[in-house]
């Protein structure tokens, strides 16, 4: 589709291309995690974290996608050539500092698998890793839910085998997103250097205050 647009003549084309997006209305990056650690509150176990400490996944909040987005409409209008982005903040985030995160938001700690079983994980198919991730967490979040009256929650720790977290290992999530923020006359700068408790634990408060997610104090 990218090369369509590209192919057109005349057309002013900004492609942004962000990194593991967060942040509120995020359902599906970032929550499933936010609900492993939640989950593990609950149970009164540390936080399971699937790969190494030290893999990249670069991260970007969704309102520095929208002031992105903002900016290159009113910058590129009227030029008729194609500029392409990267969006990741500076923040150069590991699968360590993200797992933190999450879990500080429930006063959890994360527990990060061992390398043999880190290995075990890169010799399942993505269908079959995903299988075994969803049948650990489906079920308990639907208990959660039910026990505090939530039957219509369209939150979930589902991931497809296309969730970049499932391909982590084989493809590290890491992007730079300096070029936008250098680039003369645009006006750009990322308002989050990084992800943070604070920032993932507004993402719950919202959720909690839509009646989407279990209200339970960490």
């Amino acid at each position: 589709a990218e090369n369509d647009l590209r192919a057109l003549p005349g057309l002013p084309l900004v492609v942004l291309r962000p990194a593991l997006c967060y942040g509120p209305g995020d359902r599906q990056n970032i929550v499933p995690m936010l609900i492993a650690a939640q989950l593990s509150k609950a149970a009164g176990e540390k936080m399971p974290v699937l790969w190494d400490r030290d893999v990249r996944v670069s991260t970007v909040h969704v309102a520095d996608v929208a002031c992105a987005a903002l900016r290159c409409a009113l910058w590129h209008r009227g030029v008729a050539r194609a500029v392409t982005f990267n969006l990741a903040d500076p923040g150069d985030t590991t699968n360590a500092a993200l797992a933190q995160a999450a879990a500080g938001v429930f006063q959890v700690e994360p527990a990060f698998h061992s390398a043999a079983v880190n290995f075990l994980a890169r010799r399942l198919k993505p269908a079959e890793l995903t299988e075994e991730v969803n049948e650990s967490l489906l079920g308990p979040w639907m208990d959660l839910l039910a026990a505090h009256g939530l039957a219509n929650s369209p939150l979930s720790p589902y991931l497809d085998q296309e969730h970049p977290y499932c391909r982590l290992d084989c493809h590290p999530l890491a992007v730079d997103g300096s070029r936008i923020a250098g680039t003369p006359d645009l006006g750009f700068a990322y308002a989050y250097a990084g992800v943070s408790t604070d920032a993932l634990r507004s993402v719950v408060d919202e959720f909690q205050q839509l009646g989407l997610w279990p209200n339970v104090a960490p």
